[in-house]
């Protein structure tokens, strides 16, 4: 069996991977990249075995990655453009020790079958999507993920609930203009002395 530069690299890769979960410190710079070099090319699959966990340092989720992704991973920083406060600017955005624990929210998503907005999915006509996500921190990121992760749905979703607002609207006023008839009420004008 031959060994190629990719495979060497896998190999340096898989090793900076273990000794950074066992606490040592690793220069993600000067670690190589997978298939880096003359002739080599990315591996366009990963098996189980060439994947591994990494943790959000924010929010402390887990995240698995390829091994030949984990050098793009771990020299990425947070930035304001992350939505994160501004103590995690500047700092790692990922670590191979989850070192907290995961910050769960209690929302659903708009299309989980157990939702509050699910009687709306139906009645929009939307009834074969379903989403499994529970965990959604926030009212503001429930909107987001199903925008991001569900966007043509969500916008047929959103079309639903503005037109029967504005039907909600329309038959408000129609009744407001009964009432005013039937009480035969004129308004008032503005100089009338009425």
């Amino acid at each position: 069996m031959s060994t190629n530069k990719q495979d060497i690299d896998d190999i340096v890769i898989e090793a900076n991977a273990e000794l950074a979960q066992e606490g040592a410190a690793i220069d993600w710079n000067d670690a190589p990249v997978t298939g880096s070099g003359e002739g080599f090319t990315q591996r366009a699959t990963s098996t189980a075995e060439d994947r591994v966990a990494i943790y959000s340092t924010h929010t402390w989720e887990e995240s698995i990655v390829p091994v030949y992704m984990l050098k793009t991973h771990m020299k990425q920083k947070w930035t304001l453009d992350n939505d994160v406060p501004s103590e995690y600017v500047g700092k790692p955005a990922w670590s191979l020790k989850q070192e907290g624990q995961p910050s769960r929210g209690t929302f659903k998503c708009v299309f989980h079958a157990s939702s509050e907005a699910r009687q709306d999915v139906l009645n929009a006509g939307l009834e074969g999507l379903t989403c499994n996500k529970s965990n959604i921190p926030t009212e503001f990121d429930v909107q987001r993920h199903a925008s991001m992760k569900h966007p043509e749905r969500y916008k047929a979703l959103e079309s639903f609930r503005r037109g029967r607002a504005e039907a909600d609207s329309r038959d408000t006023m129609t009744e407001l203009l009964k009432q005013l008839v039937d009480a035969k009420v004129t308004p008032k004008t503005k100089g009338s002395t009425k």
